[in-house]
């Protein structure tokens, strides 16, 4: 979840005074107010208007133990910018939709969950479902994001290639999506060892407006975060994987 993470059930309003999506400052400190460490692939083609992505997200470790509430988790996911925005190197404000695998430690009812958020134009809060599948290591998670007209976005997830199930729709997301990221975001109030985050993104693709698919093309690494520790590498276009000091 981009930048701001605030806890609860369904919908997790912004704390009083927090601007949602500010420029980030780039540390990983993880409360509240703090900011978030990410390394992702990037691919951002602003010419080109796209009403969807996909990513097949697979665990190996995702394991957040930092028992600070509200301030620890560790995501592996697929985020796909919306109306427009960019995100790289850093635009004033951005919208999007995610989906993905989550591990916080600060709250067991969190641990190893799929969720899907959404922030909009507009909007007062970042939306937070948690109504996903669980999550297991080494499963192979595909999980699709895709434009449905009237600023909508359904958020499919795929298990083992056992077909597609839809588990929500993002409102008020306006299209297009000229960028898109694939990666892990965590967040470590303490040590590095409470964290150990190792998986890998595959089968990188985006949809084109007339509903067709293609992979990713120019995509490359972003490590954000003065105390990141997760590095990358990209076998190619359509994958990322990423390894912690331990597992």
């Amino acid at each position: 979840m981009r930048r701001v993470m605030c806890f609860a059930a369904i919908i997790l309003p912004i704390a009083a005074g927090l601007v949602a999506a500010s420029p980030p400052a780039f540390a990983c400190y993880g409360d509240v107010l703090g900011d978030h460490c990410y390394t992702e692939a990037v691919m951002q083609h602003p010419a080109y208007n796209y009403e969807g992505g996909q990513a097949t997200i697979t665990p190996h470790c995702l394991y957040q133990t930092d028992p600070v509430p509200l301030e620890s988790f560790m995501t592996q996911e697929l985020w796909v910018f919306t109306d427009n925005t960019i995100v790289d190197p850093g635009g004033p404000q951005w919208y999007w939709v995610e989906s993905g695998a989550m591990d916080d430690g600060s709250d067991p009812g969190l641990q190893y969950r799929w969720f899907w958020a959404n922030y909009y134009p507009g909007a007062s809060q970042i939306y937070v479902h948690y109504n996903g599948p669980s999550v297991s290591m080494d499963t192979d998670y595909t999980t699709q994001i895709l434009y449905v007209g009237s600023n909508e976005w359904d958020v499919f997830v795929e298990v083992n290639g056992g077909g597609f199930t839809q588990y929500g729709t993002a409102y008020y997301n306006p299209p297009y999506s000229v960028e898109m990221h694939a990666g892990t975001e965590y967040t470590l109030q303490e040590n590095q060892a409470q964290g150990r985050d190792v998986g890998k993104a595959t089968s990188l693709q985006y949809q084109r407006t007339d509903d067709t698919w293609g992979d990713w093309w120019g995509t490359y690494p972003k490590l954000h975060g003065t105390y990141q520790y997760v590095t990358a590498t990209l076998p190619s276009d359509t994958e990322i994987d990423w390894q912690s000091n331990n597992c």
